[in-house]
């Protein structure tokens, strides 16, 4: 398995800095080890990227974050600029977590995100029938899910006339053969803590099937301070065959 915080080499007295910590640390992209400085603010990668994509694409209408737990990163979109024609919408599993996400929105009258129960191997995205394109994305959530299979994301393509989906998970060793030794400890660690195995194999079948079109696969494209973390970053639009179907 890959190193754990607590377990990580204390640096020379020499090379430490006042806090104690290495003025760096190892971060993998593309399969590939590199070091960032040790306080550099990686939390926010996710909600930049949707956003300029948002911005780039004014057509969509909706975002959806599936698996969204609390709500965090579509609050953060919101706060950082979203534009006000986006709705956003959190679809979580969880009802603790609903429940809070819900008391974090209501603090704010301007904050407009609606919350809705989903469930990965039931979805139901009927919340969003009147929208003509949405951007379904997640972050950390379908790691979490061992095979995650093509029922969502057939769900995806048939909830509305046009549907982007971005994917944000450390799924690198999927991308391309783990001959890295990076992409090897992820394998490793998805196995054996059951995470997923089968989101790059599901996305191409499908894009085989013309159901979706990938546009873009990147391996290990956001850092992360745990390498085994890095997010890889897969983006797929909804095909024409798929909506002359509908």
């Amino acid at each position: 398995v890959l190193r754990k915080r607590e377990d990580k080499p204390k640096p020379p007295p020499e090379l430490a800095l006042p806090t104690g910590k290495a003025p760096v640390i190892n971060s993998i992209m593309q399969g590939r080890g590199f070091q960032l400085p040790q306080y550099i603010d990686l939390d926010e990668q996710v909600e930049r990227f949707l956003l300029d994509y948002i911005i780039l694409h004014p057509e969509i209408e909706a975002v959806v974050d599936l698996g969204s737990g609390t709500g965090q990163r579509l609050i953060k979109l919101f706060y950082m600029g979203c534009p006000s024609h986006v709705r956003l919408y959190s679809a979580e599993q969880s009802e603790s977590a609903r429940a809070l996400n819900q008391r974090l929105v209501d603090l704010d009258a301007g904050l407009d995100i609606s919350i809705h129960a989903f469930n990965f191997r039931r979805p139901n995205f009927s919340f969003v029938r009147e929208k003509k394109h949405v951007l379904f994305f997640t972050s950390l959530s379908i790691m979490f899910i061992h095979e995650v299979g093509r029922t969502p994301f057939e769900a995806m393509v048939r909830a509305a006339g046009a549907a982007t989906g971005i994917h944000f998970e450390p799924v690198g060793f999927q991308i391309s053969t783990p001959t890295y030794e990076y992409s090897k400890l992820q394998a490793q660690e998805a196995n054996s803590r059951n995470w997923n195995i089968d989101l790059g194999r599901v996305l191409q079948d499908l894009h085989n099937l013309g159901v979706i079109e990938v546009k873009y696969s990147g391996k290990d494209i956001l850092p992360a301070k745990d390498p085994g973390h890095a997010l890889s970053v897969t983006l797929w639009h909804k095909t024409a065959k798929a909506a002359s179907s509908d």
